[in-house]
């Protein structure tokens, strides 16, 4: 049975508890949100601190109905409702001492939103982003009512460790959730299959190495890690992606999965990724809407560049990069929604091109 957003929830400590079922049997709940902050950190550092600092906030928007009861973790606790507009600065607490503290919030609390701007209809709220540097680690989100990932945790620079798993809540959205995380490390649990969308979810999470699967569902991944510069590699692609622009822009990508047929959209794909050694490939039949800068800034790619699945390339054009070889489909180009030919390519400071490989090209 679950009790959150109950009168009869009280808090021992390290647990939330109802003392009403079955007589006098306690039964213990994990449902609600849990994460664990710093106060002593400062918002431009995630090294340097300050113990006169002791304040927390929570992420409370305008226009979002809210219902809750939060655990500061020193033994108190605060219950609050309605939206921004109407709790304002209150949902803020001042602790005796700095320090590490485990948050829990039971009830409901359908947007936490470190972002700022206005999106999605949710705007920015009273208590925002001045304390989401505090913010370590999250253990839960869960049975707390959430309508949206969107910029969830955006800008929480010393988050390190995302152990909470995810809930199939009625969004398709995951735009900005972790971005400038600077320091998660870690993404535990597996991201829901309903997302479809994550642009610049992971943008600035330079200390992210990798993450645990890709939705199956998902079809947008513009920006996704841009400038994640410790990326190593991902997992394999879905099958419904459509919109791969900038995905690994300026990122430590070495290697990355076959691209499927699906995918319309590759503009600067790979374009500054350093690291990139190992070949890109495309699956059979690709249609490509947009192929610019695939490799641009690529010093390391020292290998083919084989594009003879592309039956389509209509933007395509090749810069500043070790690539030995490139290799076009027999079938390209084909004529556009217009009827007319749209089949460009550029060649510029690729200096591992040679002559043998020119006229290989040129064959294909």
């Amino acid at each position: 049975k679950e009790f959150y957003g109950q009168d009869n929830l009280i808090y021992l400590g390290d647990k939330l508890v109802s003392d009403i079922y079955s007589g006098n049997e306690l039964v213990y709940t994990t449902k609600g949100m849990e994460f664990t902050i710093d106060t002593t950190l400062v918002p431009n550092s995630s090294n340097h601190h300050n113990n006169k600092l002791n304040k927390f906030g929570l992420p409370i928007c305008r226009d979002v109905d809210y219902n809750f009861t939060v655990y500061w973790g020193d033994g108190t606790s605060d219950s609050y409702s309605g939206d921004a507009s109407v709790i304002k600065n209150s949902a803020v607490h001042t602790y005796n001492e700095s320090g590490i503290y485990v948050i829990k919030i039971s009830g409901k609390f359908p947007v936490f939103r470190t972002g700022g701007g206005v999106n999605n209809g949710y705007r920015n709220g009273y208590v925002t982003e001045e304390y989401s540097h505090c913010i370590i680690s999250v253990e839960s989100i869960s049975g707390i009512g959430l309508i949206s990932y969107w910029q969830m945790f955006y800008n929480c620079i010393n988050l390190t460790h995302f152990k909470a798993e995810f809930e199939y809540i009625n969004t398709e959205y995951m735009t900005d959730t972790f971005r400038s995380c600077k320091s998660l490390v870690e993404i535990t649990h597996r991201l829901p299959d309903n997302i479809t969308k994550m642009q610049s979810t992971f943008m600035d999470c330079y200390s992210l190495k990798t993450i645990p699967n890709f939705p199956k569902n998902l079809k947008d991944t513009q920006r996704m890690f841009q400038y994640t510069s410790n990326l190593e590699e991902v997992p394999p692609f879905p099958e419904s992606i459509t919109d791969m622009g900038s995905m690994f822009y300026g990122s430590g990508i070495y290697r990355i999965p076959e691209i499927p047929s699906s995918v319309q959209y590759v503009g600067n794909l790979c374009n500054s990724c350093t690291r990139l050694c190992e070949p890109i490939k495309f699956a059979p039949n690709s249609r490509l809407l947009r192929a610019d800068n695939i490799i641009d800034n690529c010093k390391n790619y020292n290998c083919e560049l084989d594009l003879r699945n592309c039956d389509l390339l209509q933007y395509t054009w090749f810069r500043n990069s070790a690539v030995t070889k490139i290799l076009f489909s027999q079938n390209a180009p084909l004529p556009n929604s217009n009827g007319a030919t749209s089949y460009t390519i550029e060649f510029n400071n690729l200096p591992n091109l040679t002559s043998e490989a020119l006229n290989e090209m040129y064959a294909t």
